[in-house]
């Protein structure tokens, strides 16, 4: 990194914290008042239930900006975000994947779509943060869903919600079922959850809950070299409690997750291999107001955790591993929003201590200009994202695990620009830019038993781009939206396309109701050609797919029928696993 680099982040550190402190110093005591969310960015239960859509990820997309592939979401054509439900993080820290199978539709209350947010909730954030709050009803109320279709798919999800005095209960599970659309890509998924919250004033809740998923998937490999008898293994318990006294918030969360992979004989390299990761958390916040329409929100917190791996290759069984990790985290951000003026501010620090990484302190500002029907937002972070923990700890006879992985470092601008000539259409268009430190990617190695692969910080990339939406809605019954992404993702040193990012993407989405009870939607996703590796030799080419889905609601009953990749294109996805086949499936569910 060089010397300009760091002058110019040391310069950025110091104005963020001059601004904070300026802003807090000069700030006085007010009655606390919270602006009204865009409601773009904010889904309750009853504006899903308008939408039909059959998971949460079609959910998300109808907020401008965000983008699904897959079981990818991408903020303004970034991928790094965290998701939260009900507080905690379902992103695995195994693999860093986004486990989207711990939400069900049924049981969702409200989304909310913070773009940036990383100086509150940490790294991997950089794009943006997706809160889920599960619902919690006055009154006794709930869902029944089955569904059967295609590839042996079954379906069944239930959610009930009630109260008793000061006490609200949520209960809720699920299980799914296909055996897939090639030999071993079999997934069977159940999920059980417990929501509870208790408020015997208004000023005071405490707000346990427990879930449980549990998730089998047969991994069928590449289509080069198919890996017949590999079976995953995803299992996680999760205990949490907040609590609100006053202006306290406490977070508490404890989470034991188990990622096994097991490929038995006759595979040519058979192998057990186990991660366990038990993580525990607390968190403080506390809210305060200033300047009678700026928020100041403060939180100090703490993580463990303890990572055991059990490794088994070709019948040699190597011993336990343990490895501990530890962080710490002080932050602060202000929102000042003030009543009938278009301008708002957006201020935040966070500062961490890793015992494993180098510790960091990273700024955010957000500037913004809001008229009836147009505006913009300027938007700066910096931000990281820590490896998972499979890269780091996990080796197998493939993949050579290296524990001195780094993290990466983002630096991210944005430009959200929206305009709304009429009330039936809006424009959204936002320019990124992001460079990115220590990219990590992968690499060969020779060892004793030959060529492997292992995963290292190579250098430095930039990522930019715009994002672009249109929505038209010309009738009650009729709503169109359509989005492109542009991305150029390049290694500054070997100006080489990083892989997995496509140049292109589009999505057009057509919602109709010709009837008060009858609403019909089709999604067509296009991308154009991603690269499979680094080094530019690989790549599979552009696609396109079409899904469509049908609902009928009848006196609390909806009948509804989906049906995903309808023309039944067939292609490679750029991690070189064939992608699923047409997929169908008809259901009911009953509303009480």
């Amino acid at each position: 990194m060089n010397h300009a680099y760091l002058s110019r982040k040391r310069g950025i550190y110091l104005l963020s914290i001059l601004c904070l402190i300026f802003f807090t110093g000069t700030a006085g005591s007010a009655q606390e008042q919270i602006s009204d969310e865009k409601k773009e960015n904010v889904f309750t239960a009853a504006d899903i239930a308008k939408m039909n859509v059959s998971n949460v990820t079609d959910a998300l997309e109808r907020a401008p900006g965000i983008t699904a592939v897959g079981k990818d979401i991408f903020i303004n054509g970034s991928p790094e975000i965290i998701v939260l439900l009900d507080g905690r993080s379902i992103k695995d820290p195994i693999s860093g994947d986004i486990k989207w199978d711990q939400i069900s539709l049924l049981n969702i209350g409200r989304i909310e779509i913070v773009k940036g947010g990383g100086a509150e909730y940490g790294e991997n954030s950089s794009g943006g943060v997706i809160l889920i709050t599960s619902k919690l009803a006055d009154s006794f109320r709930g869902n029944l869903e089955v569904a059967a279709g295609n590839m042996a798919y079954k379906e069944f999800g239930a959610d009930i919600q009630t109260r008793y005095k000061d006490l609200k209960i949520g209960i809720m599970g699920g299980y799914e079922y296909d055996d897939g659309w090639r030999e071993n890509e079999h997934k069977k998924v159940t999920r059980a959850g417990l929501n509870l919250s208790y408020s015997p004033r208004q000023d005071i809740a405490f707000s346990p809950s427990v879930s449980y998923l549990k998730d089998i998937k047969g991994l069928g490999g590449p289509y080069f070299a198919p890996t017949l008898y590999n079976e995953a293994t995803f299992e996680s318990l999760s205990v949490n409690l907040f609590a609100r006294i006053k202006r306290l918030n406490s977070k508490s969360i404890y989470t034991n997750s188990m990622d096994q992979s097991i490929d038995e004989a006759p595979a040519p390299i058979p192998h057990n291999i186990k991660i366990t990761p038990e993580i525990f958390s607390q968190e403080f916040t506390s809210a305060f107001s200033f300047l009678s329409a700026g928020k100041l929100n403060t939180g100090v917190g703490y993580e463990h955790a303890r990572i055991d791996v059990e490794t088994n290759i070709n019948n040699a069984r190597m011993p336990t591993t343990t490895q501990k990790e530890e962080k710490g985290w002080l932050f602060a951000t202000y929102k000042y929003e003030p009543e009938n003026n278009p301008l708002s501010l957006y201020l935040g620090l966070r500062g961490t201590y890793y015992n494993n990484f180098d510790n960091s302190v990273n700024p955010e500002l957000s500037l913004g200009y809001k008229k009836a029907n147009y505006g913009a937002v300027l938007i700066f972070n910096l931000n990281e994202k820590l490896p998972g923990y499979r890269d780091r700890y996990r080796s197998d006879a493939f993949v050579i695990a290296n524990p001195d992985l780094g993290k990466e470092k983002y630096t991210n601008y944005k430009l959200n620009l929206f305009y709304s000539p009429v009330k039936m259409l809006s424009f959204n268009i936002t320019p990124y830019y992001t460079e990115v430190e220590d990219l990590i990617s992968m690499d060969s190695i020779t060892t004793e038993n030959g060529l492997r692969r292992t995963h290292v910080n190579i250098g430095s990339a930039t990522e930019k781009g715009v994002d672009t939406s249109i929505s038209w809605k010309p009738a009650q019954q009729f709503n169109v939206s359509i989005s492109y992404n542009y991305r150029s993702a390049k290694d500054d040193d070997t100006g080489l396309w990083l892989p997995m990012r496509a140049e292109h993407r589009f999505q057009g989405k057509i919602l109709m109701t010709p009837l008060d009870r009858l609403s019909i939607s089709t999604t067509v996703n296009w991308s154009s050609k991603e690269f499979s590796n680094s080094a530019n030799t690989m790549s599979v080419g552009s696609y396109y797919e079409a899904d469509g889905r049908i609902e009928y609601a009848l006196d609390g009953y909806t009948l509804f029928f989906q049906i995903d990749n309808i023309f039944d294109e067939e292609r490679i996805q750029p991690f070189l696993v064939p992608a699923r086949t047409r997929f169908y499936y008809a259901g009911i569910k009953y509303s009480f």
